[in-house]
């Protein structure tokens, strides 16, 4: 493979070299196998084959054990070995058949760090085409923190068709896999047939991020669009001309990067980290030509990647489908897409009991986590030995290490209200530590002790991050031959010395569980006398920033290693952070919340007069700091304000590296760029009523998915405001504000209060705008520099059933490109998962006197087929589903039975009659529901010879799945001008020969696209 792709979301990710056409030979638990029961055994790929001589000798087995091959950034992991158990002889050998000429690449290893004397050979028609020694300690080492990752090398000869042997002359090895890869298939173009790709990859459940790609010929492609090939690459790298097959048609409004589109596993479309989220497709253009100067043939590239972990605990095949097409003008290259997730593989124990009450806890260990005082959120590994834990829980490390994350539990609690107060206990019901409701974090509660009229501390237990009390988090669960270890850090601010903070991790195998506690361990810094302090190393930043009235946030960046490196510390975590006091002394930063004045130096927040900004350490271990504005300082300034030296200081023993910002305010910009739309995500919040303003369940928002659409993270949140000035008239009063109005100066950091009298924009969407605070707001929200939202509502002004769209934007100023966040904030008596869409149809039907009824009204019969399969239910289920149809493409409403449902001329729901276009009802009281179209004012243009067609889209709602009808309802001369051009399939979306998106056809030439992705010019007169 020549290359792999760079976006910001594949920066972590561990790639595996894949080859289309490669065959792969390895084990897996279907093929364990005990000595003596291999001889004569073949495993097959296709015309590829290993088969294993074990006559006698009894030699041979295949077991578990897990091992990664290639390097750090570019490996195959594989969980299951065929062992030797000796050398080979005419008894015990291994016989590869090749297919054609190409070459076999060998994953071996000893297993053995004594052993240096071990080889394999392959041979073939009695010419040696390799004697390779086998060296444990030829492994890539990688150590992160206390865990070393060993990558093992892969090797490889050229071979013929025929029979290669295998053998191993001095003693026994362990063979993961055997790999063919026919001559001329590595770097070869798939094909390109009638501009139509095909894009198949197989891929197991462990792949993370990357999956694989398939490269197809420039030129080729070129030549289906009818350019060359300089203007392909300018027409890819352009984005904005790679579209995914979509229910109605086709999209280009892309989920991740520019030209790639996360899905759920039905092929649709969705935002990263929404539910149900489980792979990506991207096109690019590859150029052939590396940053070091290597060079290969030019391609296009389809690639395709799957959300980590997904697929980990998905116990069968997935097949996963998908259509990408590139489009110039009228022509296009369609892309048919499949990824084939092999099924996780289950450990052979058996299932964990999750109630605590029903365990016995046969052993019990300590897991110390070492702090210090003040640190912040950078993790290391802590690990303990877990002596006889096997034999305690009747199993071996072959069958719980590679498992063990699947059957680490924890007990969480549960809140009783007694007389207004929470009361918590523990629950009996265990869970995993990232399914619980910390997600992996850990904090205090408390309960209130009437006696003595104070809270008393009752447990440390899974929390919610940013909650309050978080203490510690725990990851990344492990064991490896008797060696437990996790992945943990602390929560800034909380934990101090002497605290006694403690949970319980279970290891559980069938009713039998191994107890670990884990406990902090807090120590308080070395502190070295200010004077004493040796200076290494400064840095200096002039940074600007626009002024505002709220806690607005600015990064800057540096390189961490080497200031590590001049520090004389490996780690982050062990560097002290500080502000100075004056010239000569550092500040308690505890007192005054790392707040500092016009002179650099530390200050208190509530000292208005001089206090400027706020430089806090974000995250140390990334080399990025976080400047948050003093609001209200000077808003008012019409020109420059500064610069104001700040000054931090980093230290590690006696050594103090220095950072100083020159911080100037800049009076409010305008801002004179071309507003180009790069995203639109939905955001969806179930608020309970209460009497509290802030709600404690917070959203997460993924700031490198963010920076990679973008191109910064240093973007800046707009919000929508109402003004009924004649200034706004063109986009229904409603204009863009950067000026929010709900804010604090603590991680919450800023957003904006909502009201709740209702616009209707020019999208058609009905939203509420920033109207600030109030007793009728609807809603309030704060993002954090951490990328969390922290919602708010005014006490007891909201009550169940109330529902509001916002949307706010988050811009990069130097380019204009800019993500629409929608907000759809509901309140609900209880929190439930919202409804996911499993499936979405079609229908375009002909306005015929004989489906109107006596109202004058059309009535179409639906045909439930499909929805009836997608939903899992039966005819006799229809009464009981909830109907629904779209506000938005993203939101939907629900209905009752028979309502009025009012329809816009876009097809989606509106609440202004005024401004209705259709009405529809859905009639549910049959198998087969009927919908209802009265056309209102288009019913004369329904009979007329101009082409009309009216959208409406509505669907149903049963145990959280929903499946959508998109209903077309048009007349003979609509329908004819289509099919009059093709017959053979609808068409799915009509549009101007500029690209604007119609509901029909209009005068002059219109651009067609067809169900099946096929594209035509249609003119009409």
């Amino acid at each position: 493979m020549r290359k792999f792709y760079s976006t910001v979301l594949m920066l972590a990710m561990m790639m595996v070299s894949m080859v289309a056409n490669a065959q792969m030979i390895s084990f897996g638990e279907d093929d364990v196998a005990s000595k003596g029961s291999l001889d004569g055994k073949v495993f097959t790929n296709g015309d590829f084959s290993l088969t294993i001589t074990d006559t006698d000798a009894s030699k041979l087995e295949i077991d578990a054990n897990s091992a990664k091959f290639g390097s750090s950034t570019d490996f195959a992991t594989f969980t299951h070995r065929l062992k030797t158990g000796g050398k080979s002889s005419s008894k015990n050998a291994l016989t590869l058949s090749v297919p054609s000429e190409g070459t076999v690449k060998i994953y071996v290893r000893t297993g053995s760090n004594s052993v240096t004397d071990r080889n394999v050979i392959l041979s073939q028609d009695g010419e040696t085409l390799l004697d390779q020694i086998i060296k444990e300690d030829d492994a890539e080492e990688v150590t992160d923190g206390e865990s070393t990752t060993k990558y093992y090398p892969v090797y490889s000869a050229d071979v013929k068709a025929g029979t290669v042997d295998i053998t191993y002359p001095v003693n026994g090895l362990n063979f993961y896999a055997f790999e063919f890869v026919a001559a001329g298939e590595e770097g070869d173009y798939s094909p390109l047939e009638n501009g139509v790709g095909t894009v198949e990859i197989t891929s197991d459940p462990e792949n993370n991020w990357f999956s694989g790609y398939a490269a197809f010929s420039p030129s080729a492609v070129a030549d289906a669009l009818g350019i060359d090939v300089a203007s392909l690459q300018a027409l890819i790298e352009a984005g904005g001309a790679v579209y995914l097959k979509t229910s109605d048609g086709m999209s280009n409004a892309y989920t991740g990067n520019p030209n790639e589109f996360w899905m759920n596993d039905q092929g649709v479309a969705q935002g990263y980290g929404y539910e149900g989220t489980c792979w990506y497709v991207g096109l690019s253009y590859d150029p052939g030509v590396g940053e070091d100067g290597e060079t290969w043939p030019a391609e296009v590239d389809v690639v395709m990647g799957q959300m980590p972990n997904y697929f980990s605990k998905i116990y069968e095949n997935t097949d996963l489908t998908c259509t990408v097409y590139l489009v110039n003008g009228d022509k296009q290259v369609q892309f048919n897409v499949t990824l084939h997730v092999n099924a996780a593989q289950k450990a052979d124990l058996p299932d964990p009991v999750t109630n605590l009450s029903g365990l016995t806890i046969v052993a019990d260990y300590e897991l110390p986590l070492d702090f210090v005082q003040g640190k912040s959120y950078e993790g290391k590994t802590y690990s303990a030995t877990l002596e006889g834990i096997y034999d305690a829980l009747g199993t071996t490390s072959a069958a719980l290490d590679a498992f063990v994350s699947d059957y680490t539990y924890t007990q969480v609690v549960k809140a009783d209200e007694v007389e207004g107060e929470a009361v918590y206990s523990y629950e009996d019901e265990l869970q995993l530590p990232g399914d619980a409701a910390g997600g992996g974090w850990y904090g205090r509660y408390y309960n209130y002790d009437e006696a003595s009229a104070t809270e008393t501390y009752f447990c440390n237990a899974p929390k919610t991050w940013g909650t309050g009390d978080n203490t510690y988090y725990v990851q990344d669960v492990a064991l490896n031959e008797g060696e437990f270890s996790i992945s943990s850090g602390q929560f800034p601010g909380v934990l101090v010395a002497g605290d006694s903070d403690y949970a319980y991790l279970y290891i559980i195998v069938g009713d039998k569980a191994a107890r670990v506690k884990v406990y902090v361990n807090v120590t308080e810094p070395d502190v070295v006398p200010f004077d004493q302090l040796e200076t290494v190393g400064e840095l200096v930043f002039d940074v600007e920033q626009e002024a505002n009235d709220n806690y607005s946030t600015k990064f800057i960046t540096f390189d961490i290693d080497e200031v590590l490196s001049k520090l004389g510390c490996e780690s982050a975590d062990d560097v002290l952070e500080y502000q100075f006091a004056s010239d000569e002394s550092f500040a308690d930063v505890e007192t005054n919340d790392y707040w500092l004045n016009e002179d650099g130096l530390s200050e208190n927040w509530n000292n208005a007069s001089v206090c400027c900004a706020q430089l806090k350490p974000y995250t140390l271990a990334e080399g990025k700091f976080r400047l948050m504005m003093r609001p209200g300082r000077y808003t008012s300034i019409t020109e420059n304000v500064g610069p104001f030296p700040l000054k931090y200081a980093l230290v590690y023993g006696s050594n103090l590296y220095k950072i100083t910002v020159n911080y100037t305010v800049t009076p409010v910009k305008d801002v004179e760029v071309e507003y180009t739309l790069k995203a639109t995500e939905l955001i969806t919040r179930q608020i309970v009523p209460a009497s509290e303003y802030q709600y404690e369940n917070t959203t997460q928002l993924d700031y490198d998915y963010i920076s990679s659409i973008l191109g910064t993270s240093d973007f800046v949140l707009y919000g929508e405001k109402y003004s009924d000035s004649e200034d706004y008239a063109e986009t229904n009063g409603i204009y863009w504000s950067k000026e929010t109005n709900c804010s604090d100066n603590d991680e919450k950091g800023a957003g904006f209060w909502y009201g709740a009298t209702t616009h209707e924009n020019t999208e058609h969407q009905v939203i509420v705008t920033a109207d600030g605070w109030s007793s009728a707001a609807s809603f309030g929200f704060q993002l954090s520099a951490s990328g969390v939202i922290t919602w708010f509502q005014y006490p007891d002004a909201r009550q169940v059933g109330d529902e509001y769209l916002a949307n706010i934007y988050l811009v990069n100023e130097e380019t204009g490109d800019y993500i629409k966040y929608i907000l759809n904030v509901k309140y609900v008596e209880e929190e439930t998962p919202e409804a996911e869409t499993v499936g979405t149809e079609q229908v375009t039907v002909e306005a015929t006197d004989d489906l109107l009824n006596d109202d004058g009204v059309y009535v179409v019969t639906i045909d439930m087929t499909a929805a009836y399969e997608a939903l899992g239910i039966t005819a006799d289920d229809i009464e009981a589903c909830t109907v629904v149809a779209p506000k938005s493409q993203f939101t939907f409403a629900e209905y009752g039975p028979e309502m009025d449902i009012l329809y816009n001329e876009l097809g989606y729901v509106t609440t202004d009659e005024d401004a209705a276009v259709t009405i529809a009802q859905l009639i549910t009281s049959a198998g087969y529901p009927q919908i209802t179209i009265d056309p209102m004012d288009a019913y004369d243009a329904l009979n007329s010879d101009e082409p009309t067609a009216i959208v409406v889209r509505v669907g149903i709602e049963y145990d959280g799945k929903r499946y959508v009808h998109e209903i077309t309802l048009a007349n003979s001369a609509y329908i004819t001008s289509i099919n009059g051009v093709k017959t053979s399939t609808a068409a799915s979306a009509i549009y101007s020969i500029s690209g604007t998106k119609q509901n029909t056809l209009q005068k002059g030439i219109n651009i067609v696209k067809y169900s099946d992705g096929t594209v035509s010019k249609v003119y009409v007169k």
